[in-house]
Order: structure tokens, then C-alpha cells, then sequence
């Protein structure tokens, strides 16, 4: 589904698409930006990567390439080298994105062919294991435990549409679909208890209208529908959740890709939101946010067309202002996580540049190594 691209970004417009397919054995090579080391992996547009640390303190990162349609499992070393574990092509057409269930288990949205998968890592070595349909081309996997009964729930956005996907876990590892309604186009789903009561509810973006949702969880599979923000300008691409301001209830930052701006929306603690405030985009709006903590205070990550702007509280005022610092990225960064990849005790960024050739390992200190923006 090329014609995807143009939601993305207007900038695409004016970047051509690199080509070739890269084999599985590619070698990884410095990344060469200004700042952190960096480790880079070579996988023909790479929308989506996820890393996971074993019990056994191994750094496991997957990534699909949804122009090649392939899934392709790495395994850091202990001294920042990477080496190509498994590669599978049975992604089939157009996977859109790769989330860890555990250190064994994988699910891909399989985008091209209206199908969530669910793959095995053991022994180094990728299998298929089970497909569960879906009614629409699934995108923006979220996984987590949303009735507490010990099974996995997948989560799901459309590629276009008003309907948001959960597929309950089930006995025998089996999935139930269950439809919200939404407003065009829902993606980017969190899991989080936004309102304190114990059980997780569900927010998401809904790209098309600008608007914020929140599902709160009633219990026996019910949610109840309320707007953390009403539809308007400014395309609301991905969101994140974290506590920005230490209050010790969670919160939301949300990147407007044609906004030039991040939007935080601060928790009330009853459900609703106290007070919202916006990080400027350099030049064009962020498409992509992550958020993390580095030496005791929230650090987020956003994503331009190029870079990375890392953003954190200035003089300890969350509420009030952040200050920005720049990181060398590819083109358009897509999909970022924050985690100690080197487990030395740093945090460091996965950067999937989903219109590049690359998914970028940046090693912290992040903030420390990165460039002011002013």
C-alpha cells in the first residue's frame, strides 16, 4: 500500500525513496552522526523495530522491512557489535509493525494481507506460528493485559477506517476480536490506567480528526468512550505515556506531525486533564514520540524528517517549559523506543528511519551527547 507514504509527511513528497534490497548478512557500520556512538542496521525501509533484554542479560532487536517484506531478528553483543540471528519472509506483503511479547514470541502486523501474526523465536531461529484475521489492514500493534485474567491482548489500528481492533486472549492461545467505535483513523493505541481504578484502559490518536480517545475499562470487556481532546487541526500521529510530572499519575505526549509542535496533556488524577502545554518543532512537526527516564526525570523523544529532538523539563518545571537538544536521524524516524541496549546502565534510543535504509542504535548519555537547539 504505497500510497500510505503521502499521510505520513508532506516532506516525503520532496524525498526519494532509497532502493535495493540489502541481504540478510548486511553488515552493520557506524551510524557516523554527531554525538552518541551509534550502531546502524541495514534493512530496506524499516518500519518498525522492538528490542527486548532476556533473562539472560542478551539484547534481542527485531525488525521488519516493509518494502522486502521480511522479519529479521539481531543480537547486540557486549561490545556494541550485531549479528543477524534469523530472517523470515513470511511476513508476506507490506508488515507494518514488531512487538516482543517475550524473549520467545513475536507478533507483526501483516498490513498487505489483513492479518495479525504470531511468531516464535527458539533457538535462534524464527517460526510462524499462528495468524489471527483481522477486517481491515492492521497497524501500530500494542500488547498488554487488559481484562488481568493472564492472557495476552492484541491491539490494533486500521490502515483507514473508524474502528479500533482488541483481540482478547483466549484459551489455547485463540484471539476474540472485539471493535471499538472511533473517529477516523485510530492508531497508535496505549494501554495504561488513566484513571487510577486499578484497571487498564485504553487511549489512542485518531490521525485523521486530530482528536485523543480514551476507552476506559469498565471490566467484562466494556469501555466506556470519553475525547482527551476534540478533533481539530493538527494531525495527531503517535502518542506515548509516562508520568511527565512526577504527581504519580500518567500522562500523555502526543506528536502533531502538521502542527510543528508536541502536545503533553497532564493527568488530572480523576481521569481528565489538567493543563496541556507544546514543544516546538524545529521546522516541520514530529511524527513519532518516546518517553523515558535519564538520571531521575522524564526525557522525551520526537521525531522530525533528519533528527531526533530530545526534550526534558527545564529547570525542573514540567508543567511550565522544556528545553530541546538534536540528534542526527534518518529519513522520517517512524517508530522509537528508549532502553539500556549496552545494559551500562545508560539510556539509549532504537531509531527505526522508516524511509531509509536503517534502524539506528543511539547510545546514551543521550542528553549529554546531543547537540542544543535553540
Amino acid at each position: 500500500m504505497i500510497n500510505r507514504l503521502t499521510r505520513f509527511s508532506t516532506i516525503l513528497v520532496l524525498l526519494p525513496l532509497l532502493a535495493g534490497c540489502l541481504q540478510a548478512s548486511a553488515p552493520v557500520k557506524p551510524a557516523g552522526i554527531e554525538g552518541p556512538v551509534a550502531r546502524e542496521i541495514q534493512i530496506d525501509a524499516p518500519w518498525s523495530a522492538s528490542a527486548i533484554v532476556t533473562p539472560a542479560g542478551e539484547t534481542l532487536i527485531a525488525a521488519i522491512s516493509h518494502r522486502d517484506n521480511y522479519l529479521e531478528i539481531w543480537k547486540l553483543n557486549p561490545d556494541r557489535t550485531l549479528v543477524s540471528l534469523s530472517r523470515d519472509d513470511a511476513t508476506n506483503y507490506h508488515p507494518d509493525s514488531v512487538r516482543w511479547a517475550s524473549p520467545t514470541e513475536l507478533y507483526v502486523a501483516a498490513e498487505g494481507t489483513s492479518k495479525v501474526q504470531r511468531w516464535t523465536f527458539t533457538n535462534n531461529k524464527l517460526k510462524l506460528a499462528d495468524i489471527i484475521p483481522a477486517d481491515h489492514p492492521p497497524v501500530a500493534l500494542t500488547l498488554g493485559d487488559l481484562d488481568q485474567d493472564g492472557r495476552l491482548e492484541v491491539v490494533s489500528g486500521p490502515y483507514a477506517g473508524k474502528t479500533l481492533t482488541i483481540f482478547w486472549g483466549q484459551a489455547d492461545r485463540q484471539f476474540k476480536a472485539q471493535y471499538l467505535a472511533a473517529d477516523f483513523v485510530p492508531q497508535y493505541a496505549r494501554i495504561v490506567d488513566w484513571d487510577g481504578d486499578g484497571k487498564p484502559d485504553l487511549v489512542w490518536s485518531e490521525y485523521d480528526a486530530g482528536s485523543i480517545r480514551l476507552a476506559r475499562n469498565m471490566g467484562q470487556r466494556k469501555f466506556e468512550m470519553t475525547l482527551l481532546q476534540k478533533a481539530g487541526p493538527g494531525k495527531t500521529r503517535q502518542l506515548a505515556v509516562g508520568d511527565l510530572d512526577n504527581d504519580g499519575h500518567p500522562d500523555l505526549a502526543v506528536a502533531l506531525e502538521t502542527g510543528k509542535a508536541a502536545r503533553i496533556l497532564f493527568n488530572d488524577g480523576k481521569g481528565g486533564i489538567r493543563s496541556t502545554l507544546e514543544i516546538p518543532a524545529p521546522l516541520y512537526g514530529y511524527s513519532a514520540v518516546a518517553i523515558g527516564q535519564e538520571h531521575g526525570q522524564p526525557i522525551l523523544a520526537l521525531s522530525e524528517n533528519g533528527r531526533v529532538v530530545l526534550a526534558r523539563p527545564r529547570d525542573g518545571n514540567p508543567r511550565e517549559a522544556w528545553e530541546r537538544r538534536g540528534l542526527s536521524a534518518g529519513a522520517l524516524p517512524l517508530d522509537m523506543q528508549f532502553i539500556d541496549l549496552d545494559r551500562d546502565g545508560h539510556l539509549d534510543l532504537l531509531v527505526a528511519n522508516s524511509a531509509d535504509t536503517s534502524v539506528q542504535l543511539i547510545f546514551g548519555p543521550l542528553w549529554k551527547n546531543a547537540k542544543p537547539i535553540p
